[in-house]
């Protein structure tokens, strides 16, 4: 179990990965020899470790039926005691500045644990916070009124149902500790004692009642905390992260779900991370948000009618079951590593609902791995989640009676028992065969985001936030532009030219591409894409979980409309690259050069330092080529603070640079080398392209990596009009010219426009192809082209 769970935490290719998969197969030869118990024991833990963990196993195998028994659970009766007691002194009695109540609630936190909790002597244990800020919203503004405002660490207890006096009898003594009673409007004076102490309250029959203080166990900032929507899309979880956090929230909807806990939504923005110190580490003290403390945001007395059990009859809802269908969402969303909810905001709100489904079904049902969280049984669970069938287990009717509510509360019964078995049950056997739920707390705090070092460049730009519309409208007249040029001017050479050339070629270095993104489903551009080789992760499936890889295929694709695409993904991510070393890229541009015979490698990325490897296989390519391959790369995002990044500065690259469409470049481009007295860029902001939300919007992007795919896109309308033009017994020397790295720059000269920002800036643009005569546009072809050798 130790090495597996490194193996869990850890990222492919790390030392401590590498060192414990030399552990595992030296552990293997020595305990599979032989016959004896020892080789027989390892060979089925083996096998049952295996049946869980499959690496390459996108097909989703079905969980095994039959009856199984359901694990320790609070009573009904005990849950929904705790919420209607809790419920009662939660109204906040505190005055206002001008002596009235408030009339809030306080801000409430339940700690969801992996199993129900029991005392010493036997009583259900919640553990909670309360805040003693009222919950008005629960803006930043109240965080920050008052010094003395904390968390208060609160242990609810209640007697097990066959102790606690739900019927009439005496009062119980469940605890020799002396207790008080909690009077109505005192609740907001017991969590602002701010004494360092654990507040610790028990519930009988006749109401609340406060015990001995006791030290705290809960320690946390004094902090709103983040939701898990935010800390998927911030932060980066290792598989055993994942794998304890999606069975604690899977078994805390289920361990709820027939009480008034359920009445306000679950969902990646209810569910919470308070950072805090882990007590329970054998190690040293550890600070941080742990993925396996999560905290369920309570609202006492709220009801959200759009999550009950069952939608109502006739709703539009695809998914009819609002509490298991936000726990698949949210299932898909630890999976995959990011939020899917938080990123529908338009539309109804069934509307959305629906939207978030459909994005949650589609990778549920793709054949595709989950890239880092390959694990054949949570596929499982999360498909069974998502399919509103398995639990429609009676039909729904716009007539309600007596007898018809007496079997609805049957029905939901039944409904849970079904998600315990085909969810949570197969979710505990992951946890359990990987080790991760045997000590939990001894799993480290997520890691804190570092400070931007990215290989894919993408940062914010020193440009105003009220430009942004002005600019991005700008991006799309100047690539209007382009299409006109397109349709217009190139494809009618070819409707009178004799003969089909072949089509420009251009392989793209990225983090992959999307393909069940709307942009790539036209009948054009489909056969456009012609190949796809994953280097990351051999995946046979294209994929791209960062987005940026997609961004870039949709540009140069719109740009370049008639060239054939060839995407090579090197990177999972925008960091990706720093720690894949000279390997992966320089075998991409190898291949891109052998295999598919690109005429065009875009990369939008770079290196601080020199790469030996990629340097020797791109000098390879030009002189195998005899100069006629163009390489494209991303100057960098860091303005003046870092020089231009390799492979950009390489001499046989062309290095791009961004600027708006009216040829302004901002200060997010890296200043000039010594030796360069001219640079050239292109559009680079506010650039859309498509995207991998779930709504299937066009996003835009900026930075230098988005100037290098229109550069690239630039150069593939530049070869094939020159190619067509070859076809109507033009000079054939200008076509082998402007394949050359000297030669396009040539054409790009004679194209571009000096910035108003700095005269050593060139701004590239197909503008001046537009609004002139054939001959007019050939003479500029082979003006720019007549001195280049």
């Amino acid at each position: 179990y130790p090495c597996m769970r490194n193996l869990g935490a850890e990222e492919e290719g790390s030392v401590l990965y590498k060192q414990t998969v030399l552990k595992i197969r030296r552990g293997l030869e020595r305990n599979t020899k032989g016959r004896d118990p020892l080789a027989k024991s390892a060979v089925k833990h083996l096998k049952d470790f295996s049946s869980h963990y499959g690496v390459r196993r996108p097909v989703i195998a079905d969980i095994a039926g039959g009856p199984m028994a359901t694990p320790d659970e609070h009573s009904t009766k005990v849950k929904m005691m705790v919420y209607a007691i809790l419920r009662k002194h939660m109204k906040c009695l505190c005055l206002d500045d001008e002596g009235k109540p408030r009339g809030h609630t306080h801000i409430a936190r339940l700690l969801l644990t992996a199993a129900p909790s029991y005392t010493s002597e036997d009583q259900a244990e919640f553990e909670m916070l309360f805040h003693t800020v009222p919950d008005s919203g629960e803006s930043t503004l109240s965080w920050s009124r008052a010094r003395q405002c904390c968390w208060q660490d609160v242990q609810v207890l209640v007697p097990r149902e066959t102790k606690v006096g739900f019927v009439d009898q005496g009062p119980q003594k469940s605890s020799s500790r002396a207790m008080e009673k909690v009077k109505r409007g005192n609740f907001c004076d017991l969590i602002s004692l701010n004494e360092n102490s654990r507040l610790c309250l028990t519930i009988q029959r006749d109401g609340l009642f406060k015990g001995r203080p006791d030290q705290l166990k809960q320690i946390v900032e004094n902090e709103p905390g983040i939701s898990l929507s935010k800390l998927l899309d911030t932060h980066r979880l290792s598989m055993e992260m994942k794998g304890i956090l999606a069975y604690i929230v899977a078994q805390s909807v289920w361990q709820f779900y027939e009480s008034d806990w359920m009445n306000t939504r679950w969902n990646s923005d209810t569910i919470q991370f308070i950072p805090g110190v882990n007590l329970d580490s054998e190690a040293a003290t550890q600070n941080g948000i742990f993925a396996w403390k999560p905290y369920f945001s309570v609202h006492f007395g709220e009801e959200d009618p759009d999550f009950s059990d069952c939608s109502a009859f006739g709703s539009g809802d695809i998914h009819q079951y609002p509490r298991i269908r936000a726990l698949g969402v949210m299932l898909v969303e630890i999976g995959i590593g990011k939020s899917l909810e938080s990123h529908v905001q338009e539309g109804s709100e069934i509307a959305k609902r629906n939207k978030v489904w459909v994005a949650a079904k589609r990778y549920s049902d793709s054949k595709k791995p989950w890239p880092g969280f390959p694990f054949a049984p949570y596929r499982t669970a999360v498909e069974h989640c998502l399919e509103p069938d398995n639990f429609a287990l009676r039909p729904r009717t716009a007539e309600v009676t007596n007898a018809q509510v007496e079997e609805e509360a049957e029905t939901l019964r039944k409904r849970r028992k079904v998600l315990y078995e085909k969810v949570v049950s197969p979710l505990e056997n992951l946890v359990k065969v990987c080790g991760w739920i045997d000590d939990p707390s001894a799993i480290g705090p997520v890691s804190i985001p570092q400070a931007p070092q990215p290989a894919i460049q993408e940062p914010e730009l020193a440009v105003p936030n009220n430009s942004t519309t002005t600019s991005l409208r700008q991006s799309k007249s100047w690539l209007s532009g382009v299409e006109y040029l397109n349709s217009n001017i190139i494809r009618k050479l070819g409707k009178r030219s004799e003969g089909v050339p072949a089509r420009i070629k251009i392989a793209v270095l990225d983090t992959g591409f999307e393909e069940n993104v709307p942009f790539f489903h036209s009948p054009h551009r489909r056969p456009r894409i012609k190949d796809w080789k994953d280097w990351v992760e051999d995946s046979p499936d294209a994929t791209d979980i960062a987005g940026h890889g997609t961004h870039i295929v949709s540009l140069i694709m719109t740009i370049a409309p008639d060239a054939d695409i060839y995407v090579a993904r090197v990177a999972e991510d925008r960091k990706g690259l720093e720690g894949a070393g000279d390997e992966i890229v320089a075998k991409a541009i190898e291949w891109a050069l052998t295999k598919w015979n690109v005429d065009i490698i875009s990369m939008s990325f770079g290196y601080r330092k020199d790469r030996p490897e990629i340097k020797k296989v791109i000098l390879g390519g030009v002189l195998s080529r005899s100069e006629e391959i163009l390489y494209f790369a991303a100057a960098a995002n860091f303005g003046v603070r870092e020089p231009e990044m390799f492979p950009a500065r390489s001499p046989h690259v062309i290095s791009m640079r961004g600027s708006n469409a009216s040829g302004f470049f901002p200060d997010f481009n890296p200043p000039p080398n010594e030796s360069e007295a001219i640079v050239y860029g292109t559009l680079g902001v506010d650039v859309p392209g498509a995207s991998i939300r779930p709504d299937g919007k066009q996003e835009s992007k900026s930075g230098t990596s988005i100037a290098t795919a229109v550069a690239a896109g630039i150069a593939a309308v530049l070869l094939e009009y020159v190619t067509w033009k070859t076809q109507e017994s033009c000079d054939r020397e200008i076509l082998r010219k402007l394949r050359t790295q000297q030669g396009m720059l040539a054409m790009f000269r004679a194209l571009s426009v000096r910035s108003l920002y700095d005269q050593g800036h060139l701004c590239v643009s197909l503008q001046g192809l537009l609004g002139i005569t054939e001959a007019q546009r050939w003479a500029k072809f082979e003006d720019a082209l007549a001195k280049v050798s």
